[in-house]
Parts: C-alpha cells; sequence; structure tokens
C-alpha cells in the first residue's frame, strides 16, 4: 500500500476568486530518499506521490511547499526544504546507484539539479530540483506519473518527526491554457532495462493515427509486434514479456523497439537478461 493510500491528510476544493483549486497534503517521512544514499546511512527508499491518483495531470500548474519541520537529532528542530524530482514510473533502483530514478523527466531550465545539502553531496540526478520554505510553482512535465519528494539532508540516520508536522502541499493552480497533449513523438526508455522477464515501453503521439510498435533482433528480424492500429494521441504504454510472436521465450541479448508513426520512426534499445 502506498504513502499516498496510508497517510492522506487531506484533499479540498478551495476558491480563490471564483475559480476551484484542489489542494492536497501527504504527511512526509524524513528518512526517505531518492538520492544516492551512503551504505552506513539510516534512510529508508523513498515512496513516490502518484500523480493521477491526487488528480493531477501533466500540462497542470502546480505549487509545492513544505510543511512543518522534523528534528534532525543533535542540530535541533529543522525546517527543511525539499529536494523532488518527477518521474515516469514509481521505480527507484537500489540507494548506492548515482541515478537512483531511471525515469526521472525534467520540469524545464529554471528548475535544475542542486547539492543536497549545504555540506555539498551531489543527489547525481539532473532532473532533481530544489523547493525552498516558500515554495515552487512548476508545470507538470509530459509523461510525468509520479513525484519523488525528500527532505534537502544529507544524513538520515538522526532524523524524526516527533510532532508529526512535516509534509508536502501540492496546490493546482491552473488546469487551462496548457496543451496536455505530448507536443512530439516520442519513444521513451524502456523500464525496467535491463529486465526479465517483462519491460514497459512508453510512448507519446502528438495526434492520432495509425501506430505500429515492434521488437526486432539486432539482426533485423522482427520478433514481435506489440502494438498495431489507429490509436489516440497523449500517452501510452507497451508491455513485452520477453516472447516472441509463436510465445517462446527469446533469448538474452540486445533488441531493437521500433516505433512507426505520423510518418517518423523513432527506436529504443532493450537487453534481456534470462
Amino acid at each position: 500500500m502506498s504513502r499516498v493510500t496510508l497517510f492522506l491528510c487531506a484533499l479540498c476544493l478551495l476558491v480563490a476568486d471564483g475559480v476551484a483549486t484542489a489542494q492536497v497534503t501527504i504527511p512526509m517521512n524524513p528518512h526517505y530518499a531518492f538520492h544516492y544514499i551512503d551504505p552506513g546511512d539510516a534512510a529508508m527508499p523513498d515512496v513516490p506521490i502518484d500523480l493521477a491518483a491526487n488528480g493531477l495531470a501533466p500540462g497542470y500548474t502546480i505549487k509545492i511547499e513544505p510543511l512543518g519541520d522534523f528534528d534532525n537529532g543533535p542540530n535541533g528542530d529543522t525546517f527543511s526544504a525539499f529536494m523532488v524530482v518527477f518521474g515516469g514510473s514509481a521505480t527507484l533502483l537500489g540507494p548506492t546507484l548515482l541515478h537512483r530514478v531511471p525515469d526521472a523527466i525534467d520540469c524545464g531550465t529554471d528548475y535544475v539539479t542542486h547539492t543536497s545539502c549545504p555540506s555539498g553531496y551531489l543527489t547525481d540526478i539532473p532532473e532533481d530540483f530544489t523547493v525552498d520554505p516558500g515554495g515552487a510553482t512548476v508545470q507538470i512535465p509530459m509523461g510525468a506519473t509520479h513525484l519523488f519528494v525528500v527532505a534537502r539532508d544529507c544524513f538520515y540516520s538522526d532524523n524524526s518527526d516527533p510532532d508529526g508536522d512535516y509534509a508536502v502541499r501540492i496546490t493546482v493552480l491552473a488546469t487551462t491554457g496548457v496543451s496536455e497533449l505530448p507536443p512530439i513523438l516520442a519513444l521513451h526508455a524502456a523500464c525496467p532495462n535491463p529486465f526479465n522477464p517483462r519491460t514497459t515501453i512508453r510512448f507519446d503521439l502528438p495526434a492520432a493515427g495509425p501506430v505500429r510498435l515492434s521488437v526486432y533482433d539486432l539482426a533485423g528480424r522482427l520478433v514481435r509486434v506489440l502494438v498495431e492500429g489507429e490509436m489516440p494521441e497523449g500517452s501510452h504504454q507497451a508491455v513485452w514479456d520477453g516472447r516472441d510472436a509463436t510465445g517462446r521465450s527469446a533469448p538474452s541479448g540486445s533488441y531493437l523497439a521500433r516505433l512507426v508513426a505520423g510518418g517518423r520512426v523513432e527506436g529504443v534499445r532493450l537487453s534481456l537478461v534470462r
């Protein structure tokens, strides 16, 4: 069960200047981390916020605010800024990997990676950014499905939240005035990759029309057709279970997913490990 399901505090409608604005407040665990973790520290795997489950969607303009504070051990009670990153899935890799959010999505040139704390530890995820106590107003990027949020902190072993007030508040400022359709044809990196036994391949269509998504081996031989036919504009996904068109398991190795739509062709490499 997700943190959102367990800890959702409030989902309400605020009315300001006659415009209904959705707002959600989600308590945070000060031990969560989505960036590199020192093996000797006591950080916990981050549980990302499911955007759709909270009424949020790509194209929405939102304000992200840190609420309350946490006890930073001998340093006392500290109001903390957040580190956040949007992801195209809920996938989080091992704690000591430099890029733990493989489907991280850039939120624009105004929101760039930052050291995770004053002592200079890097998050090593170029798409993440800092949210200071005053909050940050951003547009949810296309393809985003989850939001990872953690304290802008370096050491997690002595963190605690005795008064239970540490939380993130997300307010929807606008849902119109921007296109919520992907602007270009895009075939995203498969996740997971390498994979066994299956992987998910996401793609964006700027307009409705005929689509063909196929898997080929590196010799150019067709292995499997995953999608073929008319599809609407928007974001889509397909799953390859590592089998060929006859249902037999494909051998370990590299493959190519090839998307044909709108007169264009896109491809990404897949790695199947048995």
